[in-house]
């Protein structure tokens, strides 16, 4: 399963996945996550980042498929990976320590909460 939100931390995490689905020979699933509170313009962007993740899975010979769903991230991320996969793959920030803590991650979470394997593409980007 393969987490997006179209940033360049997600697009490292795309790489690992495809090298990963390439590799093994195995479907890779995108989701990308919205908040209820989000609007159509930020529903259309996670749209894109899961319909471009998957068309560059495809043209890689990768069986994949997409969907948008709407929740807490590492909540919703966790859910899709039981219902599904057997490893989780998504991107960070690489924020450590305090900062890391106050700001909350996403993928700390959902490695704490997973009941199956998580890879970090960890970046420095933006």
């Amino acid at each position: 399963l393969l987490a997006t939100d179209g940033s360049a931390h997600s697009e490292a995490a795309l790489r690992r996945a495809a090298d990963l689905g390439m590799q093994c020979g195995l479907p890779v699933s995108v989701v990308s996550v919205v908040a209820p509170s989000h609007g159509e313009e930020r529903r259309a962007a996670a749209r894109q980042a899961v319909d471009s993740a998957v068309a560059t899975l495809k043209a890689q010979g990768i069986a994949a498929d997409g969907t948008v769903a709407e929740g807490r991230p590492d909540e919703v991320i966790v859910a899709q990976a039981k219902a599904q996969a057997d490893l989780i793959v998504l991107g960070s920030h690489g924020r450590t320590g305090l900062l890391g803590v106050l700001l909350g991650s996403v993928s700390e979470r959902v490695i704490g909460a997973a009941d199956c394997a998580v890879l970090v593409a960890i970046t420095t980007a933006g």
